[in-house]
């Protein structure tokens, strides 16, 4: 076998664990699943270690809208900026991680955010939790570690963050061929804001002893600079007020739509509405109704152009946890977005484009409906 390590014990004495194959991709798939650390992500990011939350294992992504069609993604981790990461693993002897892989791996990203939008990634995520009877809210505050965690706001950066094709790579195996580290190498160097990396996970074995070794491949030292700076800008947190959101809104949107919002944020301090301001890197502003004690959040108004409502904070709490009452709700943001929301809207988080407001008609709209939402909980 192919290369040994040395293992020294407690009394001393000397173990030599030898270089083995993994006896399936399956095993090393399960490995991941299981550990994530294994991606190794302190080799990727020195100052900043990324941290891993699995969406799931085995994803099966539709490459047509009629669910024909597609392929299985081996494993969707999101890291604690919330960048979507895709896994693909392979052994070494498998033929295919000579071309194929690469093909899979970039029809993957081309067609994750077609298909995989934040709410079914957030579904999937929480279905895996509650098989395995975790809390899904406690499993993204431990991946984030703040004292506070906002755990909407983490997944409405992940939509963000598909938005712009934001995302990672990995091509995962026992041993990398070097003319993938090449395609690797190339593809990360000129795919950004996409990062694209190799993890090579090695098994040793000996002595009723089992090591893994996994090391990142891929990263010149020029990607691994920006790979560094862009996580710890993106990785700080802000705190947000009304003068820094629509200066940022200012500047990423239209005027028509900056003067849409602000109306709507003018109009909402003068029927008491609170307005919470977002801290990540993204501006945002959550209009909170605050109705016997209760708090009630609609959801978020985003400096990228989004507007968010969110059904499943609604959802537990009266009068919309009347499903009648938020399907009525959706009827009258599908009227102002002009397009049917998905039917299942009513249970996660839809949205629309603040450009659907950014007419007088749209805007009267938009303020009819926020007014028939207030009244109904005030009148609860």
């Amino acid at each position: 076998m192919e290369g040994s390590i040395f293992i020294v014990q407690p009394d001393n004495s000397l173990v030599k664990v030898n270089r083995t194959p993994y006896n399936s991709e399956a095993l090393l798939q399960g490995l991941l699943s299981d550990y994530p650390d294994l991606l190794a992500g302190d080799q990727m990011n020195t100052t900043n270690p990324r941290r891993w939350l699995l969406v799931s294992p085995e994803l099966s992504l539709t490459a047509e809208a009629d669910g024909t069609g597609g392929w299985w993604i081996d494993h969707l981790f999101l890291d604690q900026d919330a960048i979507p990461t895709i896994v693909e693993v392979k052994r070494s002897s498998d033929s295919r991680i000579r071309r194929e892989v690469v093909g899979q791996m970039v029809d993957y990203a081309a067609h994750l955010e077609v298909y995989w939008p934040a709410e079914r990634i957030r579904a999937s995520f929480e279905e895996r939790c509650r098989a395995q009877g975790n809390d899904p809210n406690l499993e993204v505050g431990e991946l984030v570690q703040e004292q506070e965690t906002d755990v909407e706001a983490f997944w409405a950066r992940v939509g963000e963050n598909l938005s712009i094709g934001k995302m990672r790579l990995l091509f995962v195996a026992d041993e990398m061929p070097t003319h993938l580290l090449r395609v690797v190498e190339f593809l990360n160097k000129y795919m950004s804001p996409v990062e694209v990396l190799a993890v090579e996970i090695k098994q040793f074995e000996g002595s009723d002893l089992k090591t893994l070794v996994p090391r990142v491949l891929g990263q010149t030292v020029q990607t691994q600079q920006k790979s560094t700076a862009t996580t710890s800008s993106t990785s700080s947190k802000r705190h947000q007020n009304a003068e820094t959101f629509f200066a940022e809104l200012a500047e990423a949107r239209p005027p028509d739509e900056v003067s849409a919002v602000a109306r709507f944020y003018e109009w909402a301090k003068e029927h008491g509405i609170e307005c919470r301001w977002g801290t990540s890197q993204v501006g945002s502003m959550s209009p909170i109704v605050t109705h016997k004690g209760a708090k009630h959040y609609f959801g978020w108004v985003w400096t990228n152009g989004k507007i968010y409502v969110d059904f499943r904070d609604m959802r537990p709490n009266p009068p919309f946890s009347d499903l009648a009452l938020r399907q009525e709700l959706l009827t009258r943001l599908e009227a102002i977005n002009g397009t049917p929301l998905p039917p299942n809207a009513v249970d996660r988080q839809p949205s629309i484009t603040i450009s659907a407001i950014a007419t007088e008609d749209g805007l009267a709209q938009f303020l009819d409906m926020f007014a028939w939402y207030v009244d109904t909980i005030r009148s609860s």
